[in-house]
């Protein structure tokens, strides 16, 4: 799976959302109290409601899909092992498992995000 294929890879979820709802706060405190009141601040409140709602992910558990593979592993780096050239690779047998969760999420924080399937 290329990295560009991983959900929330390219942003940052936290900052995201953090800007996101500070662009709330700015565009309901820069109203008025008589744009706020009566039938004209139901529209306006349902407008921002609109605008500035985050929906969750929405998970399809029934895709849920599992796979198992051997993989060589590079330990050449690894301080706690005993590798005697550290410029060259040095494999070990070691397990890949990959847990896959097919999703859909609508991003209106302008977060490019796919449809995910197995």
């Amino acid at each position: 799976m290329a990295r560009a294929d991983l959900l929330f890879w390219n942003h940052d979820l936290r900052s995201t959302l953090d800007q996101h709802a500070q662009k709330a706060r700015a565009a309901v405190a820069s109203l008025s109290t008589p744009q706020v009141a009566g039938d004209v601040g139901d529209s306006i409140i349902a407008e921002l409601e609109q605008e500035y709602h985050v929906a969750p992910l929405k998970l399809h558990e029934e895709g849920v899909a599992v796979e198992h593979k051997e993989v060589q592993i590079d330990v050449s780096q690894d301080p706690m092992r005993s590798v005697f050239d550290r410029s060259r690779p040095c494999y070990i047998p070691g397990q890949q498992v990959r847990y896959i969760v097919p999703f859909e999420v609508r991003s209106p924080l302008g977060m490019q995000t796919k449809h995910f399937q197995s």
